[in-house]
């Protein structure tokens, strides 16, 4: 209690004049020091800035000075098991374990219940899609083979055929095995071919076309200069090359249970293993993914790299270097991730770990109601619910704490008012969410130098990275795309009405940025005008070719580069949404679709990517159905503008000269399942026999069976 005599004081004090000299010194000072804070700024901004590049208006592409400040994020290692366990504990907490994603694994479970009924009904559904007009489902799994065309063996990945400057290399793959046995009689002949056996077919010239040999394993090879490894199950084996006919195993190793390759490359006498292993929740560390000439490998706590803010982790990410002629560990490095949003890229120069950091709805929710739900809903809730996001507890406990503060309140209205009020936070919902996707997830970026695996630079950008398809390296530029707000309508529509359910679409936005060697933006475009999230992405040098996640039959063409503004786009459209696209030249992309049963070939000139151009049709008069099973043969030469486009029994080649389609030749009697181009060449494979075709009329030069 303030008596009246000192309040009378203190009004007293206030009434007194300030000196003008005091009061002019003091704001003087002040400006000096505004003046130098925004100087000290501006000349920031102007050493962040690009120069000498040409980009559009900063209203659709950011560039690095924009963005590159809130982008930083820092890798450590970890110290021990026991901080290993604690950051896994953390983004567990903060990430995982949700009330919301039980009852999403819940729904799914009922889901796969009822899948039998559902493929009994399938053939009704189809006749209804069919004749009411309606768009086909997309199918994820089938929006990314239709990309795949070619790229079989492109960027020195492993698969069942590799060819070197003569020799050409193939593990057919229906082999016959003979049994085990204890019968000594047998046993030798069971030994050597029980692991069946990898071809050696000299074939230049193409007139003399000869198998000369044969390695003693099976599976997907990946060819070297002078080495060749075979990749099959969770076991591969180097063997010499070169033009020997037969070569004895040099060494071998085995993928431990729990580890998986994702992506091998072999550079210079040198093999880099991608491999992606489980974490053991009770011993995360050290991990043991192989065995490395009957040694375990072991990677310790102190090696694997984590990203300071704890993210959800269920997997270590690890490059191996090892020697190709003694299978020795030259040196590693190792990354903490989540299988659902984590990938390794190698180039021949740089590796790249990317990672997901998970985004906390909840404070999203709770920020949207205090932003945009004042007048709706009570003071008292408001209050309650701005400060449960930084509660020390976990995810889980944070729903349960909201859907009941949420549940309490709405409660006490009648149905009907229920009804408009969840109606109304919805609504006010879909509007708050367009604006704030970007906040909801971002994919952290790091790059190491190749040569001594030493971590250069650290960077993360906005939105969920759903495939390893999603990035590219081009001349040393890392290109990443992204999607904002993957599953984020969802989840928040969970915590208003409390049911998981399909009624709400998700309103996702696609960016797409562009870095350099040292994950400097170069550019970016935020919100690419596309109607839905990508689905499927392949890159060329200068573009990206991306189909969305909606029936719209459209292929969509992407710059990115500075010449045509990143981010600007076209439409190519194919005959139907069932059509696969691959890229001829940096200016021609090839459509190949489903027209009713039969076949329809399209050339378009992407070379003004804001406006394709459709140059060429050919319908071709054969089945869709026997190309599509078996896309892989599909085979291309650009320098020779031919392709040839696998059938049932050979296939057809064909002319692209002038982006004008046409047909050669119907060449082969037998299902190849690989086939390369090569010197005005064209080579089919199959299980059980080779066949080369070439001259002006593309005729048979040569037939080998095995």
């Amino acid at each position: 209690m303030v008596s009246r005599m000192e309040k009378n004081k203190n009004k007293a004090v206030h009434e007194q004049h300030i000196d003008s000299r005091f009061a002019i010194g003091f704001l003087s000072f002040f400006a000096l020091l505004v003046s130098v804070y925004v100087l000290g700024n501006c000349r920031y901004l102007n050493l962040l800035s690009l120069e000498d590049r040409d980009f559009p208006a900063a209203s659709t592409v950011n560039q690095a000075s924009e963005v590159a400040e809130a982008k930083k994020v820092r890798l450590k290692s970890f110290d021990s098991v026991d901080d290993f366990k604690s950051y896994v504990d953390d983004g567990k907490r903060a990430y995982g374990g949700g009330v919301f994603e039980a009852e999403v694994l819940k729904t799914e479970s009922e889901k796969a219940a009822l899948s039998a009924a559902a493929a009994k009904s399938q053939p009704k559904v189809a006749a209804k899609i069919k004749k009411d007009n309606l768009p086909v489902p997309v199918n994820v799994a089938d929006a990314k083979r239709f990309f795949s065309l070619g790229t079989n063996r492109l960027d020195g990945k492993s698969d069942i055929m590799q060819t070197g400057e003569i020799n050409l290399f193939y593990s057919p793959e229906n082999q016959f095995y003979w049994p085990s046995t204890s019968d000594p009689l047998l046993s030798s002949k069971s030994q050597d071919v029980s692991e069946g056996r990898t071809l050696i077919i000299s074939a230049q010239p193409a007139e003399s076309m000869a198998e000369v040999g044969s390695l003693a394993g099976s599976g997907d090879l990946l060819l070297s200069s002078d080495k060749i490894l075979i990749f099959k199950n969770n076991v591969l084996a180097s063997y010499g090359s070169g033009n020997a006919t037969t070569s004895a195993e040099l060494w071998r190793a085995r993928i431990n249970d729990g580890s998986r390759i994702i992506e091998s490359k072999a550079i210079a006498g040198k093999l880099y293993l991608a491999l992606e292993t489980k974490i053991d929740a009770a011993h995360p560390c050290p991990i043991k993914p192989m065995l490395l000439k009957d040694e375990p490998l072991l990677i310790d706590c102190k090696d694997i790299y984590r990203p300071e803010d704890s993210i959800l982790a269920n997997a270590i990410y690890s490059v191996l270097e090892l020697s190709l002629e003694s299978g020795d560990l030259i040196k590693d490095v190792s990354f903490v991730g989540n299988s659902d949003n984590s990938t390794i890229l190698m180039s021949d120069s740089s590796i790249y770990a990317l990672w997901g950091q998970g985004g906390d709805y909840v404070a999203l929710f709770t920020g949207f109601l205090k932003d945009k739900c004042r007048g709706l809903l009570p003071n008292y809730l408001l209050e309650k619910l701005s400060g449960l996001p930084n509660y020390d507890i976990s995810l889980s406990a944070k729903e349960i704490e909201l859907r009941a503060l949420m549940s309490n309140w709405i409660d006490t209205f009648s149905p009907e008012e229920q009804t408009r009020i969840v109606n109304e936070i919805t609504a006010r919902l879909t509007d708050y969410l367009s604006g704030n996707y970007r906040g909801f997830e971002r994919t952290g970026i790091a790059i190491a130098d190749m040569k001594n695996f030493k971590i250069l630079s650290e960077t993360s950008v906005s939105g969920r990275l759903i495939d390893k398809t999603f990035i590219s390296e081009n001349d040393g530029e890392l290109r990443v795309a992204t999607v904002n707000g993957y599953g984020a309508n969802k989840k928040i529509n969970w915590l208003v009405t409390g049911k998981v359910g399909a009624d709400a679409p998700e309103k996702e936005t696609n960016d797409i940025y562009v870095f350099d060697r040292k994950l400097s933006l170069i550019g970016s475009f935020e919100s690419l005008d596309l109607p839905a999230g990508i689905c499927a992405l392949s890159y060329s040098a200068n573009k990206a070719f991306v189909s969305v996640c909606r029936p719209d039959g459209v292929f969509y063409a992407i710059s990115l580069n500075a010449r045509d503004g990143i981010g600007a786009r076209g439409e190519l459209k194919p005959v139907s949404s069932f059509a696969y696209l691959y890229s001829l030249s940096e200016g021609l992309a090839l459509s190949v679709s489903k027209n009713d049963r039969k076949v329809q070939l399209a050339i378009f000139d992407v070379s003004l990517v804001t406006k394709p151009e459709l140059r060429s049709v050919y319908d071709l008069n054969d089945y869709w159905a026997d190309f599509d099973g078996n896309y892989q043969a599909f085979a291309a030469d650009s320098q020779n503008k031919t392709f040839f486009l696998p059938a049932s029994k050979g296939g057809y080649v064909f002319s692209y000269f002038g982006a004008r389609l046409e047909l050669k030749k119907a060449v082969g009697g037998f299902t190849a399942s690989r086939s390369f181009m090569s010197e005005d060449h064209l080579y089919l494979v199959d299980d059980d026999k080779v066949e080369v075709f070439g001259g002006p009329d593309w005729g048979s030069i040569k037939s080998i069976s095995f």
